[in-house]
């Protein structure tokens, strides 16, 4: 047989809003580590555009990273492209510059180097109207492993 006293009870109930305390200060603490790990998910996310077969879930043999830009400045529009290869090969690069039209993507200009080695950059620059939309089309060639990355204005 348990005997309870009053000042016995008023313990009690304290126990119990001290555990119910902590169990909200639990919750709140697990919230916010929760929303710190989603949040960092998106902020690690890769660029869908470029090519890096050492981290994304896209394997190449020989080429490690293909990547592409165009800039906009006023009337011009400054396209790049980048392609590093595993190991020595033969390496192309075409680009594209496009322009969005009501039938879809017109080519306007065509740009291409090629080289040997374990990597290529080119750079042009085209005048473009201002008011239109643009796209690149850039054709990476490493050997005989080829891939295409669209990059828009």
């Amino acid at each position: 047989m348990i005997c309870l006293y009053e000042g016995d009870s008023k313990q009690l109930l304290k126990g119990g809003e001290d555990m119910l305390r902590q169990f909200k200060h639990f919750i709140s603490v697990f919230l916010v580590i929760t929303m710190l790990f989603s949040f960092a998910v998106v902020s690690f996310a890769n660029d869908p555009e470029s090519i890096d077969s050492d981290n994304t879930g896209v394997r190449y043999s020989i080429i490690q990273y293909a990547t592409a830009s165009i800039i906009i400045n006023g009337s011009s529009a400054k396209c790049s492209a980048s392609l590093t290869a595993k190991t020595s090969t033969s390496l192309k690069i075409v680009m594209v510059l496009q322009k969005n039209t009501i039938n879809g993507y017109t080519n306007l200009t065509t740009w291409s180097k090629t080289g040997t080695g374990t990597s290529l950059t080119l750079s042009k620059t085209a005048n473009i109207v201002t008011s239109s939309t643009y796209r690149l089309k850039v054709t990476f060639t490493a050997g005989s492993e080829s891939v295409t990355v669209y990059k828009y204005s």
